[in-house]
């Protein structure tokens, strides 16, 4: 018999890249932050982060104002390349998710809606049925 998977999440992940960093007690990783939803993100460096490390996660993600602030904790970590040439991948959960989270957050998520909505035009059909984007 086949095991069938399905996604137990119960928010939208959008896919990003904002400059970000983590903060823990004891260090600092610059990276990209790839994908987020309202329950956490993914945030790719050269660095390593210890798992379970709570800390805070900087994202820029509008030009001209203060980075989005959500605390943290690392739940997973994957490293691919070779030594010297490490990409880490670390999936940070968030944690105290409070009202004024949740908001900035919504603002994320709509910022990032309009962005593909725009960025990503439709394609118009030409009478000879040839399509080409607009």
């Amino acid at each position: 018999m086949e095991e069938v998977r399905h996604d137990v999440r119960q928010s939208k992940r959008f896919d990003v890249n904002f400059a970000a960093y983590f903060k823990d007690s004891s260090q600092r990783v610059d990276g990209s932050v790839t994908q987020i939803s309202e329950g956490g993100a993914v945030i790719v460096t050269g660095a390593h982060l210890a798992v379970r490390a709570a800390g805070q996660l900087f994202i820029n993600v509008f030009q001209g104002e203060p980075d989005v602030v959500i605390a943290g904790e690392v739940i997973y970590t994957l490293r691919k390349g070779v030594e010297g040439d490490m990409v880490y991948r670390h999936g940070i959960r968030f944690s105290d998710v409070d009202k004024t989270v949740k908001e900035t957050l919504a603002r994320v998520f709509m910022f990032v809606a309009l962005r593909e909505r725009y960025l990503i035009r439709p394609k118009s059909h030409n009478a000879d049925g040839s399509t080409e984007t607009s």
